[in-house]
């Protein structure tokens, strides 16, 4: 434990002097597999499906604001959509204008959430986010994107899982029939709804709880949110019948649980065993700190000591050392 404390305090000292580069660094490797995840899961328009093409928008996403990624992702998705069908194009061009309005008046700054979060979709991590999401950001309007993302990803999924009906539609429907079936294809979907309010209440929770002012708040806002979770899709699951593994979400709840406790570690792994409680006054108040320390490893440092070798001698080195 004491290797893995001394592991991250050097990362953090590291990334506090290169932390320009190493955000650089971070952006560029989530834009990479964010349009990785997007050709390999859509991939209808084959001009787009190339490695050159993904690694030079990851590299201009290093130098641009966060939100580029988020712009960059909905316009992928849409130019795969319309090689799919105009008319499914336009249906998803609809819903990022929506969702882009919503992010733009509740949650400016938070674009990423809604990108990760089909990621965690794909990979089969989904009840993770709300954890991400509720301990990394400052606001419980985080929850939105998280909540629209899931959105995204019921979309696109039902579009995959109908790409061959909604692309062999005859060339006399109309534009409006064309849209209406695509816009069927997740609106009604219960297990979307079941899914988006869970990630929405659970990211909501978490948040909530971790910023109370209680010993273990981090730990108590994971074994709630996490309790939502599974409750949640238990209920869905027999209320409307999704068909959801209970096996898989049991997994889902233990790798969300590993990569939050990484998270704790990173960014709030307190000694709550060295609490200690302060008072003091002023002339107009009376302060109470409870003041909980960072778990950290105290760095030993070198010292130099200078002899002159003039009026030094070997023995006199040797029984300074055999003093100390």
């Amino acid at each position: 434990m004491t290797a893995m404390i001394e592991l991250r305090d050097r990362l953090k000292a590291f990334a506090g002097v290169y932390g320009i580069y190493v955000l650089g660094v971070v952006k560029a490797v989530a834009a990479f597999v964010i349009f990785n995840c997007i050709n390999s899961e859509l991939g209808y328009m084959e001009r787009l499906n190339s490695v050159t093409l993904v690694l030079v928008l990851s590299l201009i996403s290093s130098m641009l604001p966060v939100d580029f990624i988020t712009l960059a992702a909905a316009l992928l998705v849409t130019l795969h959509l319309y090689a799919l069908s105009p008319a499914v194009a336009a249906v998803g061009a609809c819903i990022f204008v929506v969702m882009y309005l919503i992010y733009f008046r509740f949650t400016p700054g938070r674009g990423y959430f809604a990108v990760l979060t089909p990621v965690a979709y794909i990979w089969n991590i989904p009840c993770v986010m709300p954890f991400v999401a509720g301990y990394l950001d400052k606001s419980p309007s985080s929850g939105i994107p998280v909540m629209c993302g899931t959105v995204i990803y019921y979309f696109l999924k039902g579009v995959k899982d109908n790409s061959v009906n909604l692309s062999a539609m005859d060339e006399n429907d109309s534009v409006v029939s064309k849209m209406s079936d695509t816009v069927s294809q997740f609106v009604g979907n219960r297990e979307l709804a079941v899914m988006a309010c869970i990630m929405l209440v659970a990211t909501v929770t978490v948040w909530f709880i971790r910023r109370l002012k209680v010993d273990y708040a981090w730990y108590i806002a994971f074994a709630v949110g996490g309790t939502i979770e599974l409750v949640g899709m238990i209920l869905g699951n027999i209320r409307f019948a999704l068909g959801i593994s209970f096996l898989g979400m049991l997994l889902q709840i233990v790798l969300s649980a590993a990569i939050s406790f990484v998270l704790m570690f990173f960014f709030f792994n307190l000694d709550y065993e060295r609490t200690e409680r302060v008072q003091f006054e002023d002339d107009e108040y009376y302060y109470y700190v409870k003041a909980v320390p960072k778990v950290y490893v105290a760095r030993g440092q070198k010292k130099i000591k200078k002899y002159a070798v003039e009026n030094v001698t070997k023995d006199d080195v040797i029984k300074e050392f055999e003093e100390e």
